[in-house]
């Protein structure tokens, strides 16, 4: 499909396609906006629209059910009958099915086989039965498809039967050999039974209409035999009948052969991982498409009761368990994980719990437990085992994941003490061997600086990314909870303990051996520098990080946790913010598939201020997903970061002129400040009064309203310039500064401060500016234009806009400059600048703005605008949550 549809291929191949009709169909509940279909029609129509692609245009047809009158036409063809003389048979067809087309056809079916509906050989024509009082055609037909697929499996052959029921604990789609050997498992049923006898009769199951042959896949070349379900309803209705003694025997028969099913898929799965070893592939890798046999044999296990003798053991149900848990975790299945574990956690009791050889067992169940439960925010539960672990514990290493999680409810919690989770975390360092200062002073700081340089004996400290050696699993452990503690001191600005932990590991790297979390501590090495303004060492250690991230293939939650770091506090010192985009989505999803939900709930936001940094178009699909966004968190309850989206979604709506009456006021239908600030407390009020001064100073810098510029910059003035978010600090300076010399012009009180002030940004920019920053260069010409207002300084802070594609700084400095023309009356220079900057802000999407020029300028109402776009677009990422109730 996608070489046809994308037309990449030969030319002469290509070019016939355009007279060429496809017709396709696919259920929509089971094509997400992920599923490859969706991006090959996407791919081609985009194609299509520039000019370049090879096919026609699309037409999407959505089939809903049939209409009643539909159902008479449809009963009419059948039978071959006008639709008037159907009437009273299609009529209990569609009363019985509502239109569904499988429900239908199965109505049909079930009909003929009752000799209800039959083809009378005298008069060569159908005849339906609908007036004899010992038949009653909407009881047939009302029982429900499901019981009309039961009654036609039943008078199938019993091994036929059997095996569709054995099918159904299998994919939608099967092989014959793993049913022929589920078959064997199965005391009761023919074990002689051959392959092609096996096909034989799954073949009659697709005349029957039950199955479907699978057409023969080039990329499989097994020689394997494939077929599926013809519907979901038909294995639901296979998969209720292993349920009923009527069909396969009594119930100790019934969990005997589950017992032998896991047997034979453990079997199957265990043989396939053998396979992709002997071949020297993955054997993640290989035998993922056979994941199914392990969740299926779960299922199985956890389905026979304890009593039964021949039931697994609880250690062995424990073990599977806790592997399928582990990949229904990375799959986003968090509620089916959770069971499974459990259920595992259960059998485990009935042998002793965390006596003898089930120890080790028994610590993975609950480590993995407790981490789904923290990652869900469930963190009450997570902290009760948490405690359970360190009771049970043998040794402080065993301790680790609990003790991470009891800090963690401390940070994440309602409160997010940092300082507390700290100080608790510091004083768990020290029961593994490793004592810090609970407030490090300079001197200490230095200390831990001149050891670790003792022991690089004269060579520079990149070199640790070309130690040969891996640090082993049990001195990871100690290295993430030390990344942890780190992460959190720098929360609670006590970065010379954050530093002080880093120096450490990475002496504890020199003896041990690289580790995956060293690049972590890289950036937290990094971060004073950036904040010292000494930038390129700064960046030294950004790419440091990266040559130690180069040492892991792997893609996992560290390489998420360090990439998000990086682009959100280190590289956007030297690269746009826009080539962060890719990498805050992809990490998105990797922390998602990990549970790591709180850290990934920031992605999405990080992704919507570099959008607003770089003036993106303000379309319809950026406030789209804020909105989905914010749905999403109010789902997992993060009810912080609900007010943080409804923030950008009223800032949004005010730029649009779809908000508050006052463009400036962020009191609207979505966000209401005075409510959120109310709520409120400690570091979470803090953040938030500083975020929403951020927005509402650029609002008023945007609108030009004065008074509300002055009130948000005394708000923000007295915040520190440092913030380890490299987007959010850019945009709160940026308009600081811009505010800070827009109101050092006029005659106030403050405006010796303010020029002080802005200053202060622009001397920090320029800096940023030297250091190679591209994000800077378009900052430092606009601040420069703010402060010394003149056509050169105009002309180039919008040509350095430009060239950056920061289509909203463009458009202020025009429209600045010429409100600077119409102060010294040159009127056909103001009109052209003016004009220039009502296009720019009607492509950046700011229609409040638009409508604001055109009412204060006589001449702007009749200016017709012509679509230019010039702004850059972009494809804004839907950050879809990986089902939490599944």
């Amino acid at each position: 499909l996608k070489f046809i549809f994308t037309g990449s291929g030969p030319e002469d191949f290509a070019l016939p396609l355009r007279h060429v009709l496809f017709v396709g169909a696919y259920r929509d509940n089971e094509v997400d906006d992920k599923h490859p279909i969706k991006n090959v029609i996407s791919g081609a129509e985009k194609k299509n629209d520039l000019g370049t692609g090879s096919l026609g245009f699309f037409r999407h047809l959505r089939l809903s059910p049939m209409s009643r009158s539909d159902v008479h036409a449809f009963v009419g063809d059948c039978v071959e009958k006008q639709p008037d003389e159907v009437i009273s048979l299609a009529d209990a067809i569609f009363d019985g099915t509502l239109g569904n087309a499988f429900f239908v056809r199965q109505a049909m079916q079930e009909l003929v086989r009752r000799n209800v509906l039959y083809y009378d050989i005298i008069v060569y024509e159908w005849r339906w039965i609908v007036d004899d009082k010992n038949v009653n055609l909407g009881e047939i037909i009302g029982c429900g498809v499901s019981q009309m697929i039961r009654s036609k499996m039943a008078d199938l052959p019993e091994i036929l039967m059997k095996a569709l029921v054995l099918a159904a604990f299998t994919p939608g789609t099967f092989e014959a050999e793993t049913v022929l050997a589920l078959l064997k498992a199965d005391p009761s049923s023919q074990n002689s039974l051959a392959l092609f006898q096996l096909l034989a009769l799954l073949d009659q199951a697709v005349k029957e209409g039950l199955l479907l042959w699978v057409p023969y896949n080039r990329r499989r070349r097994d020689g394997r035999h494939r077929y599926a379900f013809a519907h979901d309803q038909i294995q639901q209705v296979a998969r209720s009948i292993a349920k009923n003694e009527t069909y396969l025997g009594q119930e100790d028969d019934r969990d005997l052969l589950r017992v032998r099913m896991a047997e034979v898929l453990l079997s199957l799965h265990t043989a396939a991982e053998a396979e992709a070893a002997r071949r020297l592939h993955s054997p993640t890798d290989q035998t993922e498409a056979e994941d199914w046999m392990l969740f299926a044999a779960a299922e199985l296990m956890n389905a026979v009761p304890r009593k039964v003798e021949a039931a697994p053991s609880p250690k062995d149900i424990a073990q599977v368990n806790l592997r399928v848990a582990e990949m229904s975790r990375f799959k986003g299945a968090y509620v089916q994980a959770i069971e499974l574990l459990q259920y595992g956690i259960g059998c485990l009791e009935e042998e002793g719990g965390w006596s003898g050889p089930n120890y080790d067992l028994a610590l993975a169940l609950h480590n993995l437990l407790l981490r789904i439960k923290y990652a869900m925010g469930d963190y009450d539960a997570a902290g009760k085992l948490a405690e359970r672990v360190v009771d049970n514990a043998r040794c402080p290493k065993d301790m680790f994941a609990a003790h991470l999680t009891q800090v963690g409810n401390i940070s994440q919690g309602e409160d997010k003490d940092y300082d507390l989770a700290t100080r608790k975390a510091v004083d768990i360092l020290e029961l593994h061997g490793h004592r810090f200062p609970q407030r490090p002073n300079k001197v200490e700081v230095m200390m831990e600086k001149v050891k670790l340089k003792v022991e690089l004996r004269g060579r520079p400290m990149q070199t640790i990314a070309k130690i040969p050696h891996v640090m082993e699993e049990e001195d990871e452990v100690l290295m993430m909870f030390m990344d942890e503690v780190s992460t959190s001191a720098m929360a609670c600005r006590n970065q010379k303990l954050a530093i002080m932990i880093a120096l450490r590991a990475m002496r504890i790297s020199l003896v041990k051996g690289v580790s995956k979390y060293l690049a972590a501590f890289s950036i937290t090495l990094g971060l004073p520098y950036r904040e010292e303004g000494r930038f390129n060492k700064a960046l030294a250690r950004g790419d440091f990080a990266r040559d130690l991230l180069g040492r892991f293939s792997e893609r996992g939650l560290e390489y998420a946790h360090t990439e998000a770091r990086l682009h959100s506090s280190l590289i956007p010192l030297r690269h746009s913010f826009r080539e962060s985009l890719d990498t805050y989505a992809e990490v998105y999803d990797i922390l998602m598939c990990y549970g790591s939900i709180d850290r990934a709930l920031a992605m999405p936001m990080l992704y919507t201020l570099c959008c607003f940094a770089e003036g993106f178009n303000l379309h319809a699909s950026l406030e789209g997903n804020l909105k989905k966004s914010e749905e999403q968190v109010k789902v997992l309850g993060r009810s912080n970061l609900v007010v943080v989206y409804q923030l950008y979604r009223q800032f949004l709506l005010n730029l649009k002129g779809k908000g508050a009456k006052s463009p400036t006021n962020l009191n609207g239908a979505v966000f209401s400040k005075d409510e959120v600030l109310k709520s409120l407390v400690g570091n979470s009020k803090q953040m938030m009064v500083r975020d929403i001064n951020t927005f509402r100073l650029q609002l008023a810098v945007i609108f030009g309203n004065s008074s509300q510029m002055e009130i948000a910059l005394n708000a923000l003035i007295s915040i520190p310039v440092y913030d380890r978010v490299v987007v959010r600090e850019h945009l709160r300076l940026c308009f600081v500064g811009l505010a800070s010399f827009i109101l050092g012009r006029q005659e106030i009180d403050r405006k010796k401060e303010y020029r002080k002030m802005g200053q202060k940004i622009l001397s920090h920019f320029r800096k940023l500016k030297r250091g190679g920053s591209v994000n800077a260069l378009p900052v430092v010409f606009c601040l420069g234009a703010a402060k010394r207002p003149s056509q050169n300084s105009y002309d180039k802070a919008i040509e350095a806009c430009s060239s950056s594609q920061v289509l909203h700084l463009e458009a202020l400095m025009t429209e600045h400059c010429g409100v600077f023309f119409g102060a010294q009356n040159d009127r056909d220079l103001e009109a052209k600048y003016l004009s220039e900057a009502l296009k720019l802000y009607t492509d950046w999407g700011a229609g409040a703005k638009v409508q604001q020029l055109r009412e204060q300028h006589d001449f702007l109402r009749k200016f017709r605008l012509t679509k230019t776009l010039k702004g850059k677009s972009h494809s804004a990422r839907t950050f879809s949550l990986v089902p939490v109730s599944v």
